[in-house]
């Protein structure tokens, strides 16, 4: 079985957002900044990072683009998110890079 079908929707927006808010804190950025970045407002941010609103994968590389991260990047800290909820990998040290559990 695919690691991904053992995860909840709840588990895999978790995951989801852990990363989105990692990549930001680590560009140094506000969630006012990366709203100037993408051209939204910072409610558009807060509510994307707080689990308030469902994140399409079209948007990924735009908002990795605005916290200067590589599309790629962002996709391979999730999927690895995914397997340490899933218990695929050990949790790791440094947030949901390392695979912090949801």
């Amino acid at each position: 079985m695919e690691y991904w079908k053992m995860l909840t929707q709840r588990v895999m927006k978790q995951c989801m957002c852990d990363v989105l808010v990692e990549a930001r804190e680590e560009a140094g950025m506000t969630q006012v900044e990366v709203a100037r970045a993408l051209g939204q407002h910072p409610p558009h941010v807060n509510k994307t990072e707080g689990r308030d609103r469902n994140v399409l994968v079209v948007e990924l590389p735009e908002y990795a683009g605005a916290v200067k991260l590589d599309f790629v990047e962002v996709a391979k800290r999730l999927d690895r998110c995914w397997k340490v909820a899933a218990g695929q990998l050990p949790p790791a040290r440094g947030g949901a890079k390392g695979g912090k559990r949801p």
